[in-house]
């Protein structure tokens, strides 16, 4: 049986993984920028130059991680 994302977050450890968009989660030590959108988005930018981008509902999240 497939495990769901949500299951698989809950499993993780929060200070190395984030929830950023409903398919994705990301590790924490790879993210190198954070760039805002003119949608209300934000796009991730990883070590390895791979650029998400992020559910507006996870944008609360990510502030908090900037912060910390």
């Amino acid at each position: 049986m497939a495990e769901t994302l949500t299951r698989l977050a809950e499993r993780l450890d929060p200070n190395q993984f984030m929830r950023i968009h409903r398919r994705r989660i990301v590790n924490t030590a790879r993210i190198v920028a954070v760039h805002p959108l003119f949608s209300g988005t934000d796009e991730i930018q990883l070590r390895d130059g791979v650029k998400l981008t992020a559910g507006r509902q996870y944008r609360d999240q990510i502030q908090a991680f900037l912060a910390g």
